[in-house]
């Protein structure tokens, strides 16, 4: 199902490109395979900046030999985005650079906005639920709530860079006194020890 929140009006793109709602690609073509959606993209805006010497080249060098799969927000069934990866070469002797992507981060298997999805997803339900629903591993959610939780929650993390959430988690909103202000309470259901 996609969600209305990932969908954005969009302008001089195919009909499938603007579904796909990503401008920086080209959709090349669409394939249904294995219970998945694959949609074969390429950068729109050909070219990169050299990091040596600052300038913008599009001068061809070769395509990666093999295309980058990238896990996307579900189109009615799990949804990879095969992107082909063009590198470029640069006046000043640099050669092979690799083109990057707004919409997915470097060295990244997922978008950006499926990172996001997966995380909202994760409201409503356990992180076995989420990952047998988006087909992605148990540890990819896990994952992703772990980094929620040190942007939400710095103090839990703030003296150790090696610090292990609980196996069991338990989340409450108490009442600080009787019909008065509410605040979420987290506690270590393994160690019965209250986290905040």
């Amino acid at each position: 199902m996609i969600h209305a929140q990932y969908l954005q009006p969009n302008k001089s793109r195919t009909p499938l490109e603007k579904l796909l709602n990503l401008p920086e690609f080209r959709v090349l073509d669409v394939e249904h395979a294995d219970g998945a959606l694959k949609v074969y993209v390429e950068k729109r805006n050909k070219g990169e900046f050299c990091q040596p010497c600052g300038r913008f080249t599009n001068d061809h060098h070769s395509y990666r030999s093999k295309d980058r799969t990238i896990q996307d927000i579900p189109y009615g069934k799990p949804t990879y985005l095969i992107v082909r990866t063009e590198r470029f070469d640069c006046p000043c002797g640099e050669r092979g650079i690799t083109e990057t992507y707004d919409s997915i981060s470097k060295g990244a298997q997922k978008t950006k906005r499926f990172e996001e999805y997966l995380h909202n997803d994760n409201h409503a339900s356990t992180f076995m639920q989420n990952a047998r629903e988006n087909n992605v591993s148990v540890s990819s959610v896990y994952g992703r709530f772990m980094a929620f939780a040190k942007k939400t929650f710095p103090p839990l993390f703030r003296h150790s860079f090696d610090v292990r959430f609980p196996k069991i988690l338990n989340m409450d909103d108490v009442s600080r006194k009787k019909g008065h202000k509410y605040m979420t309470v987290m506690a270590d259901n393994a160690q019965k020890n209250s986290l905040t």
